[in-house]
């Protein structure tokens, strides 16, 4: 059986599934840290471009953007919407599979959704079947893809994003089948932009968002893809993967579970650099001034993200040796902590005095694990070490759902306001997800 038809007979298989109360709460889980991402990133300057781009080109429909007076369709309002939950690097992601699905999956789903009638508990199906299936995907495929020079989030989440709006229509297997398979002929995005100064990264999960809706529509219109597209000697897993047979056998464990939730706006990457330096802190009183030089050990893919010259907030976002001088010089990470002109003198200074390195222990358990040891050594002769093996967020490392509460509230208060965040929030308890429950 192909990779394809295994894959779309799971996915229908979630249809018929009873959502336990855990999975419904979990469900809720990634909406609310879906919002938080995307509200703010609505005002970024890379979504601004981004509308920009639509009024002029006189794309229209019926699909009515939040906080904006464009309507589009709904793979362009999805288009949109995913560059937006993905601009400012707080979605949530899978370490295993190192992607990114809430900004696809739930960008195109919800898209589709603000103009169908559909249950609660159909909705919440279609967002557990897109997570299942880019989650899936990408670890099929991670590290081979990375190292190839590939973004995951674009790649996989694509997939995602298709499963979930085939499973939202109703889709039968065959043409899920299709849909995956048509699918694959829009699979790309790379890391160019890694340490460019270039905003186009955000925009890559908005791509697989659109994309994956795309391919939906194609197939239920009767377009076919290869079945054998993912495994065949030009499929996917040649160009993507290391080439071999992949099979969905032994994921039938929900993927949803398995997500990270985000407490810093910059690459998972570096989260676990971040917490060891918070955990000095707490360990022993010291400045920024007092520091003489830091060694980062991380994983190999990790420490490609040592460049030092920081142009832009993405740029910086990217950095290992940029966000450790940050969380050297203040008590949490924030966009703002993040911009490089906010970065002291002393910051810059430092961060021409931070090393990284590939650890041998944080190598031998990635992708399982994202970890990283930090030491700093003060100008004193003091020696401070912390080894932290998994970032906050993780599900063994957990963020709880008032805290993702609190994060809704300080990332969307500035736009909605106080008492529309709580009603938001109260709405997302109840299942309740579309997209006009936060509409100016």
């Amino acid at each position: 059986m192909s990779f394809a038809k295994q894959l779309a007979d799971q996915i229908s298989d979630i249809c018929r599934e009873n959502h336990s109360k855990e999975m419904r709460e979990q469900v809720n889980r990634v909406v609310l840290d879906y919002y938080a991402a995307l509200i703010p990133g609505l005002n970024t300057d890379v979504v601004q471009q981004v509308q920009h781009y639509y009024r002029k080109s006189g794309i229209s429909g019926k699909c009515e953007l939040v906080g904006s007076d464009l309507t589009l369709p709904p793979s362009e309002a999805a288009f949109v919407y995913g560059t937006a939950a993905h601009a400012l690097d707080l979605d949530d992601g899978h370490t295993k599979g190192s992607v990114h699905p809430g900004a696809p999956v739930l960008s195109a789903l919800l898209a589709v959704a603000s103009q169908e009638d559909v249950s609660a508990e159909h909705l919440q199906s279609a967002i557990i079947a897109g997570y299942q299936t880019c989650i899936h995907v990408a670890e099929t495929i991670h590290p081979s893809s990375r190292k190839k020079g590939y973004h995951n989030t674009s790649v996989a989440g694509l997939f995602g994003a298709c499963a979930a709006v085939g499973v939202l229509q109703s889709y039968n297997a065959e043409e899920l089948e299709h849909a995956l398979t048509i699918a694959i002929s829009f699979a790309g995005g790379t890391f160019a932009f890694l340490g460019s100064g270039t905003e186009v990264k955000r925009i890559h999960a908005g791509q697989a968002a659109r994309d994956g809706i795309v391919a939906a529509g194609l197939a239920k219109a009767g377009l076919t893809g290869p079945k054998t597209g993912f495994e065949n000697e030009n499929g996917f897993f040649r160009v993507f993967g290391n080439g071999k047979q992949q099979t969905t056998s032994g994921s039938q464990e929900w993927k949803i579970h398995e997500v990270y939730f985000k407490p810093y706006p910059c690459c998972r990457h570096l989260h676990s650099a971040i917490d060891a330096v918070f955990e000095l802190k707490k360990r022993e009183a010291f400045s920024i001034e007092q520091i003489r030089s830091i060694e980062v050990g991380v994983y190999e893919i990790a420490s490609c993200h040592d460049h030092t010259t920081c142009t832009t907030l993405l740029d910086a976002q990217m950095s290992l040796p940029f966000v450790v001088a940050a969380a050297c010089e203040s008590s949490t990470i924030t966009v703002e902590a993040l911009i490089p002109a906010n970065l002291s003198a002393n910051g810059k200074l430092l961060m021409k005095n931070i090393s990284v390195f590939v650890d041998e222990e944080a190598q031998a358990t990635y992708p399982e694990e994202r970890g990283a040891i930090v030491t700093i050594q003060l100008k004193n002769g003091k020696r401070l070490e912390c080894r932290v093996r998994q970032p906050l967020g993780e599900p063994s490392n957990p963020i709880s759902t008032t805290e993702l509460e609190e994060k809704l509230r300080i990332q969307c208060e500035p736009t909605l306001g106080l008492e529309r965040v709580n009603q938001l929030i109260a709405q997302i308890s109840k299942g309740h997800y579309q997209l006009e429950g936060v509409r100016k």
